[in-house]
């Protein structure tokens, strides 16, 4: 099971950690991230979740989205939902 660092209020992280699919204690905040792709047209990539997918099973949705695990940074988070969900590897430092 994923761990997830939790924030305070002002966005700084806390000595705390909880597990994926918990629920964040009263006082903290957890990040997620999401990816939104668009073409030189400007047209945006969707994609159908699985008809398994625990949430919103069957309902379309952006390109690629997720918590960030304990220890990432949201860029790092960002780069490994591409990596996992489309097999694109990008490098916000070598685009």
């Amino acid at each position: 099971m994923e761990q997830l660092t939790i924030y305070d209020a002002q966005k700084q992280p806390t000595a705390a950690t909880m597990l994926r699919d918990t629920s964040v204690p009263n006082d903290g905040y957890r990040f997620v991230v999401s990816v939104l792709l668009f073409n030189e047209a400007g047209e945006l990539l969707i994609q159908k979740q699985q008809s398994t997918k625990k949430g919103w099973p069957s309902y379309w949705d952006y390109t690629a989205g997720r918590t960030v695990k304990a220890g990432e940074s949201s860029y790092q988070a960002a780069e490994r939902e591409l990596v996992e969900e489309l097999g694109i590897t990008f490098s916000r430092e070598n685009p």
